[in-house]
């Protein structure tokens, strides 16, 4: 089996971030790191390691200022053997706790290959937790409130590789009394930059926006105003065409049931089916089926449900999506997180579970139309219960 990318997770925990990788078994006989295995992990094919980084635990310090933006406001991505953690609370003193945009955006990048130490570049904090990217051109995207590129302008040999962080417009959608709307992270093409926002769109669902990368500006129309779920950061394949990406339900919802005063769809009758759905960016529309072959049995996918209004926590969980294939781009995985109790303490415990497949692609022709149908092979699956004290998965990259 040719060997993939591993997956970086990171998890938060009381007191301490803990750091995962998930990465394919190496073959009988071969040298391989063995820190931190997790014999918990049950996968035929893969295994789970904890990783020991240096300053795991930074995230939970007692604020360096009142302008403290604590765990949840880092995007994760990795990069030439790199961890980026980008945005949020980073030490700010060296610059006097100021706002100052000349400065930067502040991030941090740590070496996996030795491990060395947290390198804090930029300065100023700025909420960054939609998901962040790299483009073709090798510059990084990432997504909050507002949104950032950072282009590249050297090697890692040199001091410094980037450039600071440079913002984005705003995107031309706000809240009546002016706030922007929280952004997440969709994809990121040769010629567009794909973000969809929580709320803002038809009875207040979500809104799909496209920033154009050559005029430097937003496109006019959105790509669609009126669809559903929490969306994974995606993977655009067959020529940029196609957005694939892991939702926890449909994206749109069946009309046939409608409150006849504001002729809003009825949510609570219908149940959430999770998948991996397909975006056509040619045609500005949602596939009418999920990608094939992986089935919602609670191994593969989540399970169907059907929301309960009367429970007070529904059901949740944190999909996600990457390209993990070094040489074939239709090589995809996804990870989703549960949450368990620990079997001898009956302490919280964070569950993941994943699954590798291939991409593949079908069309059927009728007098009219051609359409296409995209299925999935499973290649590999695991589930494993973390460490005592996990609470959920901040974030995960390739």
């Amino acid at each position: 089996m040719p060997e993939d990318k591993p997956i970086y997770v990171r998890v938060l925990g009381r007191g301490k971030i803990f750091w995962y990788v998930i990465e394919g078994e190496p073959p009988a006989g071969e040298a391989s790191d063995s820190e931190g295995i997790m014999i918990e992990c049950r996968s035929e094919c893969d295994r789970i390691r904890q990783l020991s980084l240096p300053g795991s635990d930074f995230d939970l310090h007692d604020p360096k200022s009142s302008l403290s933006l604590g765990f949840f406001s880092n995007n994760l991505l990795v990069l030439q053997s790199r961890l980026f953690l980008i945005g949020g609370d980073v030490d700010t003193r060296k610059y006097g706790n100021v706002q100052d945009e000349t400065v930067g955006m502040g991030f941090r990048h740590l070496n996996l290959a030795n491990k060395s130490d947290w390198v804090v570049e930029g300065g100023y904090q700025e909420h960054q937790f939609g998901g962040a990217a790299v483009a073709p051109d090798g510059s990084i995207y990432s997504v909050g409130y507002n949104q950032y590129v950072m282009s590249p302008i050297g090697y890692w040999e040199r001091c410094r590789l980037w450039e600071r962080w440079e913002r984005l417009p705003t995107p031309p959608l706000r809240r009546q009394d002016g706030t922007l709307y929280e952004t997440r992270l969709l994809g990121v093409t040769l010629k567009k930059l794909i973000i969809y926002t929580l709320g803002g769109g038809l009875h207040h669902a979500n809104v799909m926006l496209s920033f154009d990368l050559e005029s430097g500006q937003w496109d006019e129309d959105f790509l669609d105003d009126n669809f559903w779920g929490e969306w994974s950061a995606g993977v655009v394949l067959y020529n940029d065409r196609y957005l694939f990406t892991f939702g926890d339900r449909s994206p749109k919802p069946s009309m046939s049931k409608v409150q006849e005063e504001r002729q809003e769809p009825s949510y609570l009758d219908e149940e959430e089916v999770p998948g991996i759905y397909v975006f056509d960016l040619e045609r500005g529309q949602w596939l009418p089926e999920p990608v094939e072959g992986l089935e919602n049995n609670g191994t593969i996918l989540p399970t169907v449900y059907k929301p309960n209004p009367e429970l007070c926590c529904p059901r949740t969980f944190s999909p996600y999506l990457f390209q993990i294939g070094n040489h074939d781009n239709r090589r995809l995985a996804l990870l989703w997180d549960g949450h368990g109790r620990h079997p001898t303490s009956d302490l919280p415990q964070c569950e993941i579970t994943w699954s590798k497949f291939i991409l593949t692609a079908s069309t059927s022709t009728t007098t009219t139309d051609q359409t296409i149908h995209f299925s999935a092979h499973v290649l590999s699956n695991g589930f494993c219960p973390l460490a005592e004290f996990t609470s959920q998965v901040l974030n995960c990259a390739v």
